[in-house]
C-alpha cells in the first residue's frame, strides 16, 4: 500500500521539473535496488524523453558501490527497512529474510554474502538456530554473523557466542553504530 501510494505521489510531483530532478537524484542515491526498480518501472510507464533520461540516471551504479552483500534476517519489516537504508548509505546491497528458515533457503540457493545480520528472536526459526545451522555448513561457516537483539541476559549473549556469532548488538542502536559494525566486519574504510 505504501509503495503504491508513493508511486502515485511521485507521478504527481514528477510533473514539476525542479522537484522531479531532486526526486530522481535521491532515488539514485538510495542504492536500494528494490526502490530503484519500482521507480524505474513507473518511469517506463510514463514514457517521454524526461522519463528516459531519469531511467538512465537511476540505473547508473553509484560510485561508492562496494560490491559487498549483506543478508539481513529479522521478523520486523521496520528493522529490515532500517538495515537496507543504513547499508545502502555505504554502497552495500542487502537481501532480506523474515526468519532463519527463509535465510537458510536463500543461502542454499547459492547466493554469497559477506556479512549476515540476524535478530535473535523470530518465529519459525530464531537467530540462534539459524546461526547453528549456518555454522554447521562449511560453505557458510566463515561468514561473519552479527546477532541483534533486545535481550540483555548474559546467558543469551554467552549462547550466541558459543554457537559462533561474530559480534553482538543490543537494540536500540543508531544508524552510525550499525554502519560502524558493518564497516568493521567488511573491512570498509570509514569515510
Amino acid at each position: 500500500i505504501v509503495s503504491s501510494k508513493a508511486l502515485v505521489i511521485f507521478e504527481s510531483l514528477y510533473e514539476d521539473e525542479n522537484i522531479s530532478g531532486r526526486l530522481i537524484e535521491n532515488i539514485a542515491r538510495s542504492n536500494d535496488l528494490e526502490i530503484i526498480s519500482a521507480f524505474r518501472k513507473k518511469l517506463e510507464l510514463m514514457e517521454g524523453d524526461r522519463a528516459k533520461s531519469a531511467i538512465e540516471r537511476i540505473s547508473t551504479p553509484s560510485t561508492k558501490e562496494t560490491g559487498k552483500k549483506v543478508l539481513a534476517v529479522d521478523d520486523s519489516k521496520a528493522m529490515l527497512l532500517f538495515y537496507r537504508s543504513v547499508a545502502s548509505d555505504v554502497g552495500i546491497d542487502v537481501t532480506t529474510a523474515v526468519n532463519g528458515k527463509e535465510a537458510l533457503d536463500i543461502l542454499d540457493l547459492g547466493e554469497t554474502f559477506d556479512l549476515i545480520l540476524t535478530d535473535m528472536n523470530m518465529p519459525i526459526m530464531d537467530g540462534i538456530e539459524f546461526t547453528r545451522k549456518a555454522r554447521a555448513n562449511p560453505a557458510f561457516a566463515k561468514i561473519p554473523i552479527i546477532m541483534v537483539t533486545t535481550e540483555s541476559e548474559s546467558a543469551q549473549v554467552q549462547l550466541a557466542d558459543k554457537i559462533g556469532v561474530s559480534d553482538f548488538m543490543q537494540k536500540p542502536f543508531t544508524p552510525d553504530m550499525l554502519q560502524s559494525k558493518i564497516k568493521e566486519h567488511l573491512q570498509i574504510k570509514m569515510s
